[in-house]
């Protein structure tokens, strides 16, 4: 017995040094509770999918889908909606979605991917925390007058594997997420081909800066797809990591427009010392694209050495007008057990046809690491986004009261972006962004490229400054919708597509 806890102290020790590839799981449960088929209203089968899904993953994915009851748990009242998974049959994955149509004009109003960050942030709690039709308050649900559904329908999609409703063998890396979305629209979309014709525009908070600019490449990169995309959108989102991680000093110390969290000494010391060691690191990451490499270079920066400063300094990094602690959460304020025990309710439960080992909360840590343990965290995914550009708009905005993903360091990243309309974007001046006749913001745009900076909006600008981020998103959709861009042939055939390292990156 001693040999044999030595031994498995020593095999603990390895696997978290060396993580295994994208199909562990910290928590897979091989004995779930499936539905039976007839529980679901309609099934697709990869299979069907044509040639817009590659021939290799046809037979791996299934649809199954249900019309959600609005009236059994209260959410979306008079609303037409949708839950259902995307199964991965052969490595056993299983992502839930939950389906909104618009409010407006469902057969014309565009349809957007709600992707929350995290990683490991469920995108159904969004459903009842801010842009979803309904909002809890308390143990009450109430009618959301800033719902995104107003003029949009809006698909919310539980991913990667093991957030919130969505289980199985677990997820690690961005590139895999992408791949496993894709055939989930690819699949929704053909069981409903009226939201296929739709103008489709991916959104994604924090975390979707990772995830966006990757799914967006790898929809166009479908020239066959039956997709309309037309547009991508990052919300106070982490793409160059080397370019805001080095900005935290800055809008840390009075440059983005906050009064200094920082005293002189700290500032001396983040800019002389603290950013110029993140940074070293994350170049690494960028030349090399070795997982430990990446995983340090994250685990440093997001460490003692950036965050632990904002700990200090008694403010939280979502929002530095908060007193809190430095790090934690996702800067939403997704109202903790009530939402969660709304979620885990046996009515909600059955009506949205959720299984597995049930919710797993809002935020499921545990995923957060397992992204940092593989260094997914620290990869250049601004590397994408010229080739997107060469065919659709994208929209990047920030709340200006955040510290982790600020205002500075995104606009920093998209002039610094290497692309065909970087002159002019670089030379467009940041104007007042105007809301019901009040200055709102600043906004700059120029060849398919918009940053805005939302005043007074932390990490969640959509629940700190609802009506103007509400704005934002629907004067670009319709603008988009409007000019007819976005359904062109992708950056590169499946068989040409770029090939990535053993990192994720673009090469």
């Amino acid at each position: 017995m001693k040999y044999f806890a030595i031994i498995t102290a020593l095999l603990s020790t390895f696997l978290q040094a060396y993580p295994l590839n994208d199909t562990t799981s910290f928590e897979y449960q091989a004995n779930y509770t499936r539905r039976p088929d007839d529980f679901w209203d309609f099934h697709v089968s990869g299979d069907t999918a044509g040639s817009n899904l590659h021939k290799r993953d046809s037979g791996r994915y299934h649809l199954r889908g249900r019309a959600v009851d609005p009236s059994a748990i209260g959410v979306g009242r008079g609303i037409k909606q949708y839950s259902g998974y995307l199964d991965d049959n052969k490595n056993d994955k299983h992502l839930f979605y939950w389906f909104f149509e618009s409010k407006s004009n469902p057969s014309t109003d565009p349809l957007l991917l709600w992707l929350n960050g995290g990683p490991g942030a469920s995108s159904i709690a969004a459903v009842l925390s801010g842009a979803g039709p309904t909002s809890l308050r308390g143990n009450r649900l109430q009618d959301n007058p800033f719902s995104w559904n107003n003029r949009a329908s809006i698909l919310f999609l539980d991913q990667p594997v093991n957030v919130g409703f969505s289980y199985g063998r677990t997820t690690s890396d961005s590139r895999a997420a992408g791949q496993e979305v894709y055939a989930l629209l690819t699949l929704f979309f053909k069981k409903f081909p009226q939201y296929g014709k739709l103008p489709f525009f991916v959104f994604g908070v924090s975390y979707g800066g990772h995830w966006v600019p990757d799914l967006s490449y790898e929809i166009l990169s479908h020239e066959d797809r039956n997709i309309n995309l037309k547009g991508m959108i990052i919300a106070n989102g982490l793409t160059d990591p080397l370019i805001q991680f080095g900005s935290m000093a800055d809008m840390g110390c009075g440059k983005g427009g906050h009064q200094p969290i920082f005293n002189p000494q700290t500032c001396q010391y983040l800019r002389n010392n603290a950013v110029p060691q993140c940074e070293r690191k994350v170049i690494e990451c960028y030349k090399n694209g070795n997982q430990g490499i990446c995983a340090d270079a994250g685990n440093f920066c997001e460490g003692e050495i950036l965050f632990g400063p904002a700990q200090r300094a008694g403010v939280t990094v979502y929002d530095i007008r908060q007193r809190g602690q430095g790090g934690g959460g996702m800067g939403y304020q997704f109202r903790g057990d009530p939402l969660e025990n709304f979620l885990r309710s046996p009515n909600v439960v059955h009506a949205l046809g959720a299984e597995g080992h049930n919710y797993n909360g809002v935020e499921n840590k545990r995923v957060l690491d397992l992204f940092h343990r593989t260094g997914d965290i620290m990869r250049p995914m601004h590397e994408y986004v010229p080739a997107v550009l060469k065919h659709i708009p994208a929209l990047v905005y920030a709340g200006d009261k955040d510290y982790i993903c600020n205002w500075l360091g995104v606009r920093a990243w998209t002039e610094a972006l290497q692309w065909q309309g970087k002159s002019q974007y670089n030379a467009a001046t940041l104007k007042p962004y105007m809301v019901k006749g009040k200055e709102a913001g600043q906004i700059k745009s120029a060849n398919g490229l918009t940053f805005a900076r939302i005043y007074g909006a932390g990490h969640a600008a959509d629940q700190t400054r609802p009506n103007a981020v509400l704005q934002l998103i629907n004067g670009f959709m319709a603008e988009q919708a409007k000019a007819g861009t976005g359904n062109s042939s992708g950056p590169a055939s499946n068989s040409n597509r770029p090939a990535r390292s053993g990192s994720g990156q673009p090469q």
